[in-house]
């Protein structure tokens, strides 16, 4: 998918509201809406939406494994042979 070409501006969603709402259904690809060439919404067909909100549930409640990076006070440093708490 290329963004470039599913950037549109407010006026053109407002000119264009019917065409948009049937082709997106079509598409199943999103679409970015800019105000004053800066995006500010995304719209997408339902379809698409209740796709990503179901993945993002089923992830959210998948058990977390450890991470193996170390959060801000889990880093580790030796001192005098000993593992201490940084």
């Amino acid at each position: 998918m290329k963004l470039s070409s599913q950037i549109r501006s407010i006026g053109y969603l407002k000119a264009h509201a019917a065409e948009i709402v049937r082709t997106l259904g079509d598409r199943r690809e999103p679409l970015i809406i800019t105000r004053n060439g800066e995006a500010k919404v995304v719209i997408q067909d339902i379809d698409s939406y209740e796709e990503t909100q179901e993945t993002v549930a089923a992830k959210e409640s998948r058990p977390r494994k450890p991470s193996s990076r170390s959060g801000p006070g889990a880093t580790r440093r030796r001192c005098g042979g000993t593992a201490a708490a940084a």
